[in-house]
């Protein structure tokens, strides 16, 4: 697409809905917004200048580096789901300034990107959207601002009456640096119910929830100390890519990091907020310790075929 916008982010944070490609761009004169794009020039186009004027619609862009903390984007229901700021809002110094976000949908037209919940300053800052059968999760960061605010896990079927806290987890307050030392993905699909990772109501306790969409119910399946052994684990793998390796050199073929494609944030991710990110002081390197791709390391019990 010979289109002259700059996109933020990665792969991690492109989405398609209704046939269509969604991303942020900035086009040098409406600052950072949603666009879509059905794979032509003439087929990609502003959603909505959410922010008007150049300032950017979006809470996690960062200028010293482009490909930090993009928006994910969610489906649900033939709609799409996205934090951005709330223009109302945007001359507040300690909603921009604290870099405060707020829940939207949009059917791709200008007239159909709404927020979900306008009047609800409770959820701020919504990271980790996951959709699981017809509801939407997210966690929404409410250590930006003080009261009314809680950083909680929050459900949303599309509507505003719909979005509601899961007062089960965490009730009083998530602590954010204690479950997020757990688990960099707090929100995992499987057979259709979301599995949730929190710290406990006492600090020093970890865990794991269900959610079952159906009826909203929540569950606590088993709760860990956090001295557990089985918090953290340590890998140090060394592995060869057969289809990059150079048999002539003995070393990697280093192709994506000379030609700047190599990106920053890590390419694996699937439903929830990316935090594996590369320090780009790593990319000046032309040694053999260069890094030339990423990739993923899954750990299963032997059992788990």
């Amino acid at each position: 697409i010979d289109k002259n916008i700059s996109i933020v982010g990665s792969s991690a944070t492109l989405k398609v809905s209704n046939n269509k490609l969604y991303f942020f761009a900035d086009d040098g004169i409406h600052g950072y917004e949603l666009w879509k794009s059905d794979g032509t020039e003439i087929g990609t186009s502003l959603v909505k200048d959410i922010v008007p004027g150049s300032a950017s619609a979006f809470s996690y862009h960062n200028t010293t580096n482009p490909y930090s903390h993009a928006p994910i984007l969610a489906t649900l229901n033939g709609l799409l789901y996205f934090p951005a700021y709330n223009p109302a809002n945007y001359n507040n110094t300690l909603d921009s300034s604290n870099n405060v976000s707020y829940l939207w949908k949009t059917d791709g037209t200008e007239q159909g990107t709404t927020l979900v919940n306008p009047n609800a300053k409770s959820i701020q800052t919504p990271l980790y959207l996951t959709t699981v059968q017809d509801k939407l999760l997210f966690f929404s960061d409410g250590t930006m601002l003080s009261t009314p605010a809680k950083s909680q896990f929050w459900y949303s079927d599309g509507s505003e009456s719909g979005t509601q806290p899961l007062n089960e987890i965490c009730a009083n307050n998530c602590q954010n640096s204690g479950w997020l030392a757990f688990a960099s993905k707090p929100i995992y699909i499987f057979k259709n119910k979301a599995y949730i990772f929190s710290n406990s109501p006492t600090v020093s306790y970890y865990n794991l929830w269900v959610y079952d969409p159906t009826d909203n119910s929540v569950k606590s399946l088993v709760t860990l100390p956090t001295n557990n052994p089985i918090n953290k684990a340590a890998l140090n793998i060394n592995v060869l890519l057969q289809g990059a390796y150079d048999a002539s050199t003995g070393l990697m073929r280093d192709d994506l990091r000379q030609q700047a494609y190599l990106p920053i944030e890590s390419p694996y991710f699937t439903q929830t907020q990316v935090t594996d990110e590369l320090n780009p002081a790593l990319l000046a390197r032309s040694d053999d310790t260069a890094p030339v791709d990423w990739v993923l390391i899954e750990l299963r019990d032997k059992t788990d075929k």
